[in-house]
């Protein structure tokens, strides 16, 4: 567990790691195809977006430093058309999304910043520099170490410009192992560091989905995504669908009841009222013949 003394706030999204895997194509490298977030009602699916390597050029050799895979909700991509085409149009897609990082060989923690610093360089030319303070934030949470197998999470929420980083240690994240991520409560679960930056989210958008992205092969494995991706997105779309249809047929057998309800009621009746000097005229003059006599006689007495 790796503790770290500059964490702004904590989150208690608890997300699992799912029981199918897909693989990196250039390094071979195991990545969940799905993972889940939230608990209870709020849960959420996200699925395998794309993946990717980072390489870093060192003399004549590309050497492998860490398998890239990206995930997100279908239903909230709507230009699956202009995908196929253009990757780019992810990095103005305001969805959620949950970007893993699983290390292929052993840095130092600064070396980490050091490329991390380097990639936003290419969303500094785009017009979105990264401020200083949150680079630093950034860089606090990663140990001093990065071990090969390490995997290092940045969980990006656009609409709210922040950024969820989770850092697990080799072998956590196991194909056999059932793991927690984003989940505060969960036991030994890494501490999150949770950083806001109005630009931040939008420069690492810039860094691994526009066109200057410094990841190899995203695009082929975005367009072998895509088919299920689409299948999964318009399933949901018929979910909901379905679901409105049957909550307004609910609604309208509701509204026919209670109206055959409202027919079905007896009218009040009247309110009490007293009676007229005529009504009581007429009750005297059809009382029976003996009481009327019974009364003349009193009044003789």
């Amino acid at each position: 567990k790796f503790s770290n003394k500059n964490t702004t706030k904590t989150s208690t999204h608890n997300q699992t790691m799912a029981d199918k895997w897909s693989t990196e194509t250039f390094s071979g490298c195991p990545v969940p195809s799905s993972i889940s977030t939230g608990t209870g009602a709020e849960t959420r699916h996200l699925h395998l977006l794309t993946t990717g390597l980072r390489a870093k050029r060192i003399g004549f050799v590309d050497v492998q430093v860490y398998a890239f895979s990206a995930y997100i909700d279908p239903s909230e991509i709507a230009e699956f058309e202009q995908l196929e085409q253009d990757i780019g149009v992810l990095r103005d897609n305001s969805a959620e999304k949950v970007v893993m990082l699983t290390f292929l060989r052993g840095i130092s923690g600064k070396q980490f910043s050091d490329g991390l610093a380097e990639g936003l360089k290419v969303a500094e030319k785009a017009g979105k520099p990264v401020p200083p303070e949150a680079m630093e934030v950034i860089s606090k949470a990663v140990p001093s170490s990065v071990d090969k197998g390490m995997c290092i999470l940045l969980r990006m929420l656009p609409t709210s410009d922040a950024l969820e980083i989770q850092v697990f240690p080799p072998a956590a994240l196991d194909p056999n192992s059932a793991v927690h991520i984003f989940d505060r409560a969960a036991e030994g679960s890494p501490l999150i560091t949770v950083t806001k930056d109005p630009g931040l989210c939008a420069a690492l958008h810039e860094v691994y989905f526009g066109p200057g992205a410094v990841l190899k092969g995203l695009t082929a494995s975005l367009k072998a995504q895509l088919p299920l991706l689409t299948s999964l997105a318009s399933a949901a779309q018929q979910a909901n669908s379905s679901s409105n249809n049957n909550n307004n047929s609910s609604l309208s057998s509701r509204n026919k009841c209670n109206k055959h309800k409202a027919n079905m009621i007896s009218p009040e009746p009247p309110p009490h009222q007293q009676p007229s000097r005529q009504d009581l005229r007429t009750a005297h003059h059809h009382r029976p013949r003996r009481a009327q006599q019974e009364e003349e006689e009193e009044e003789e007495e």
